[in-house]
């Protein structure tokens, strides 16, 4: 076999491994996608469920409060109620408090820097 030849086959060879290379990798993405679509809807079902759980317990408190306070069911639920609007009322302050003030500040900053250079320019006619 010549050197061409040789280069050719050399050629053709890493073509085909290349070739396999990305099949190998195209099969394996849609297989970890397929096991990433079933954790996503595994941990959702989890997420609801635990929410419906989260209410029956919070139903069960205000139902013992009222009974504590000599039978006052709707007592109980409005002590559980003003609770949870207070936890309500604490993080939409805190998350209100972290909003973005000033979108996109740094490309505004350099935006202004450019067009304060480009009107220092002198104009040629």
């Amino acid at each position: 076999m010549s050197s061409g030849d040789l280069m050719k086959e050399l050629f053709s060879d890493v073509t085909l491994l290349v070739k396999r290379q990305v099949t190998l990798a195209r099969i394996e993405a849609e297989k970890d996608l397929g096991r990433g679509k079933s954790m996503v809807s595994l941990l959702g079902a989890a997420g609801i469920v635990g929410f419906m759980g989260l209410i029956i317990l919070l139903m069960a408190a205000a139902l013992a409060i009222g009974m504590a306070l000599s039978g006052l069911l709707w007592a109980g639920a409005l002590i559980i109620a003003g609770g949870l609007f207070l936890i309500a009322a604490l993080l939409a302050t805190a998350g209100w408090a972290g909003r973005v003030r000033t979108p996109i500040g740094r490309s505004r900053d350099q935006l202004e820097k450019e067009i304060s250079w480009v009107k220092r320019q002198p104009v040629t006619t």
